[in-house]
């Protein structure tokens, strides 16, 4: 059994970053344009260059290598959206929420390998994102915008459902050539969290 968090042999670490780069740009590919399930390791080792020998130097095999991908684009995802900086009002929370909403879209629009991988991540495989998330739900709790009488955990979860909805009909539009507008998110947000007749 794979876990998320299983990265590729120290030999791969030591190699020069452009070559762990080169490596892992080719298996991003093959996965992007065959699916993750379905990437073949011995194509993507042999477009990379390397014999099945010298592969398991680097890697304990092929789940070792999809991992590492998805820690390079997790990072990558990570250094676009940032994390969630406690805001002081509510214009700046809302403001700073579609600002990096617009940042993240338009960032898997013009990387469309990284959108791919997006499309497969599994929830553990972005523990990160959690962790934005409450941090986002913590502040929008203390300027009131999130309301109190219904417990944080049970306010994350449905609010974690509605933003996975969201995020794959953006994935969808983004594979089409358009964006989702940042205002739906606010808009549904805005409705989720205050409740009715608020």
């Amino acid at each position: 059994m794979y876990h998320w968090y299983t990265m590729p042999l120290p030999r791969f670490l030591r190699l020069p970053s452009q070559r762990q780069a080169a490596l892992l740009e080719v298996a991003q590919r093959h996965l992007a344009r065959e699916g993750r399930d379905r990437a073949s390791y011995n194509q993507i080792i042999a477009e990379a260059g390397l014999s099945k020998t010298s592969a398991y130097l680097y890697f304990d095999g092929r789940e070792d290598l999809v991992c590492a991908v998805i820690a390079s684009v997790v990072s990558r995802l990570e250094a676009v959206l940032g994390a969630w900086a406690p805001v002081m009002d509510e214009a700046a929370f809302w403001a700073l929420l579609s600002a990096q909403s617009e940042r993240l879209q338009q960032h898997l629009s013009t990387h469309p390998e990284d959108l791919a991988i997006v499309a497969s991540l599994r929830p553990a495989e972005w523990p990160q994102a959690q962790a934005w998330l409450l941090g986002l739900m913590e502040n929008a709790r203390a300027l009131g915008v999130l309301r109190s009488d219904v417990p944080l955990a049970v306010m994350a979860a449905v609010t974690r459902a509605v933003l996975t909805t969201l995020d794959e009909l953006a994935i969808e539009a983004l594979r089409e050539g358009h964006a989702v507008d940042s205002g739906l998110v606010v808009s549904l947000l805005t409705n989720l969290w205050r409740g009715a007749g608020r």
